[in-house]
């Protein structure tokens, strides 16, 4: 149930869990269509399992990686995390955080889009430059939909640039 914890003041709004998720893929539906987007959880891991050895009751923390993907290509991943104290049933712990962990990282990926509608639009381009993607990030065949590069520990996934390397959202503005 949606409440407010101090009357008329709506960054005071406190919602279930269940609400929140249910209002996070409306907010992509609202923004891309309800067949315009999909996500998909790329990587899930516990990072704490503690079992109280006097009260049997378990702890337990997971983040995962949520791909949210738009009907062009375009995709951003990030991180979610949920943890459960005090829990009675170990399996019920692990599927309340990885349940909780999926939703947040798919939470923080649409943050990404929001105001921008998946939409980038280039600033100014050098005389003689072809335009080649709307997408800076799909300009490099390396980070093109669907497909990993080697990371530099061997493992797949995307290589991240140096601090100081070349970053292809400087010549860019995104656009609502």
């Amino acid at each position: 149930m949606t409440s407010l914890s101090q009357p008329n003041q709506p960054e005071h709004i406190e919602m279930s869990e269940e609400e929140s998720h249910e209002h996070t893929i409306n907010l992509a539906n609202l923004l891309f269509g309800s067949n315009g987007w999909s996500s998909r959880i790329r990587k899930i891991e516990a990072d704490f399992v503690d079992e109280d050895s006097n009260t049997g009751k378990v702890s337990v923390g997971f983040s995962a990686v949520v791909r949210l993907s738009l009907q062009n290509g375009t995709f951003h991943e990030a991180i979610g995390y949920g943890n459960v104290e005090n829990c009675e049933s170990k399996g019920k712990a692990f599927q309340k955080a990885r349940k909780d962990a999926a939703a947040d990282g798919l939470r923080s990926a649409l943050h990404y889009f929001e105001g921008t509608h998946g939409q980038i639009k280039h600033v100014s381009m050098a005389p003689g430059q072809k335009e080649t993607s709307e997408d800076p990030m799909l300009q490099n065949g390396d980070h093109a939909p669907g497909t990993c590069s080697k990371g530099r520990d061997g493992h797949e996934g995307e290589q991240a640039e140096d601090e100081f390397g070349s970053d292809p959202f400087e010549e860019t503005n995104l656009v609502s």
